[in-house]
């Protein structure tokens, strides 16, 4: 049992752990229970401020402009930065811990610079005396997007020639900005509130997969029965007033009434 004991200093003379298994008093545990335990969020001291940060809300799009002026007015914000309050850095490459990363792209990925790259990506920061005023800046500031969905070699096609054009805007009125933008754009704009543009690419790309569906399972048909699917699909688009048209699509009742 000695060799034992100075091998192992943590277990007894009866060959049992010290702790492990045991039951030790918790001299925190009254102030926790009670409430009286103090944590990092508990203290406060003179002077603090606090930080926020707007991200976006788009998984890839252009910055067009981002307007920190309201925010600023606000009582009890200290500052608003953006990517253009930081240091522009190098594009080269550098040993940071276990990897070598790129220390301009680690730069835009503090606060996006130009575009947007990922959902939640950060486009700015507020710090004000509270963060109920640190939220309520991050609201005042005003990011107008550009959404991106690009497809190989056709993206600048895409961008010049769209179907329609769909502005979310806070209050659904129109934006100057996004107007000059497209200005030479001669197609159909809508401007409506954030939640209904969300909805409206919602049900296009819905759509877009029903019909993607069911040209794929027409097509397996006619070729399963000999026939010729390019004729049949040539045949069905000519009729333009109840196949390709807005019947059927409207919503409301049942059957599209």
């Amino acid at each position: 049992m000695s060799d034992l004991k100075s091998t192992y200093p943590d277990f007894t003379s009866n060959g049992k752990y010290k702790v492990i298994g045991t039951r030790p008093i918790r001299h925190d545990g009254l102030d926790k229970v009670t409430g009286r335990a103090m944590y990092g969020a508990d203290v406060i001291l003179p002077d603090l401020l606090y930080g926020k940060v707007k991200r976006s809300p788009h998984a890839h799009a252009r910055i067009i402009s981002i307007d920190t002026s309201k925010a600023m007015q606000l009582d009890g914000v200290r500052a608003v930065a953006t990517a253009d309050d930081l240091v522009e850095t190098v594009d080269k490459l550098s040993a940071m811990g276990e990897s070598i990363v790129n220390i301009r792209e680690v730069a835009q990925n503090s606060l996006a610079s130009g575009k947007v790259l990922y959902q939640g990506h950060a486009v700015a920061a507020v710090c004000a005396t509270s963060s109920h005023i640190a939220e309520e800046a991050l609201d005042l500031i005003e990011v107008v997007y550009n959404p991106e969905f690009l497809r190989e070699s056709v993206a600048i096609e895409d961008f010049f020639n769209p179907p329609k054009i769909v502005i979310g805007t806070r209050d659904g009125e129109r934006c100057t900005v996004l107007d000059e933008l497209n200005a030479n754009i001669a197609v159909p704009v809508f401007y409506t509130t954030y939640r209904t543009a969300e909805m409206t690419k919602f049900v296009d790309n819905s759509f877009h997969a029903v019909k993607i569906a069911f040209a794929n399972e027409v097509g397996r048909v006619c070729d399963k029965l000999g026939i010729s699917a390019t004729t049949v699909h040539k045949i069905f688009v000519s009729d333009t007033k109840l196949n390709i048209s807005p019947y059927y699509l409207r919503p409301g009742g049942a059957f599209g009434g």
